[in-house]
């Protein structure tokens, strides 16, 4: 896993929409690759990209709304980026 130093998305027109941080991204994943952790700098909350599941993986979820979408990210790199936010004095 990879622990990154700060990433911002934004809108195409330059404007911050989310002030999304990265924590972690998989090891192996190459440079712009996934699966990898954001925290919101202004909510605090987990953000998290990876490969979207198909139908079938999708279809064993409960009360997934429209919407709504789930995505494959492996445990190292969920722990690795809970590890870095409480190591930051978050919680």
């Amino acid at each position: 896993m990879a622990y990154a130093q700060g990433a911002y998305l934004s809108n195409t027109e330059g404007r911050t929409v989310l002030r999304l941080r990265q924590l972690c991204k998989a090891a192996g994943s190459g440079a712009t690759g996934c699966p990898t952790v954001y925290v919101d700098e202004d909510t605090g909350e987990f953000v998290v990209q990876g490969d979207l599941l198909g139908t079938d993986g999708a279809g064993a979820l409960e009360n997934l709304l429209p919407g709504e979408g789930a995505v494959r990210i492996d445990v190292e790199t969920v722990l690795g980026a809970v590890d870095l936010y409480r190591h930051e004095g978050r919680r």
